[in-house]
């Protein structure tokens, strides 16, 4: 079975609209979750009131469980494709942190490499 182009692999930096537990779920939608202590990422294909049954995109069955309402941490709005599992976004971070995170490298790099480069000519 192929992939489709536009799903998430394991490895992908995803961004989500967290949820504030008066958004509502739809047949459809693309959410994460927590189960059993992780977070998982798929798409609602069943809806009754507040429980959801989920499945993967590049899954052929859907999930064995039931996602609760309160489960959800909000729906995905993107991602960013990234390969291998050694990189910053293989764990979930604040996307707050890795932009002081990203800021402060650049400041670095220009006060001490490029600017220091041109003191010393």
């Amino acid at each position: 079975m192929s992939k489709k182009p536009d799903s998430i692999d394991i490895n992908d930096c995803i961004f989500i609209k967290y949820n504030n537990k008066k958004n509502e779920y739809n047949v459809g939608d693309v959410i994460s979750f927590i189960k059993y202590d992780e977070v998982i990422t798929h798409r609602i294909i069943k809806k009754e009131s507040s429980i959801f049954k989920t499945k993967g995109d590049n899954n052929k069955l859907s999930d064995k469980f039931n996602v609760n309402k309160d489960e959800i941490i909000g729906n995905y709005l993107g991602k960013i494709n990234i390969k291998g599992n050694k990189l910053l976004f293989t764990k979930i971070i604040p996307l707050k942190l890795f932009l002081i995170e990203m800021i402060t490298i650049i400041f670095i790099i220009k006060y001490f490499l490029i600017d220091g480069v041109k003191r010393w000519k």
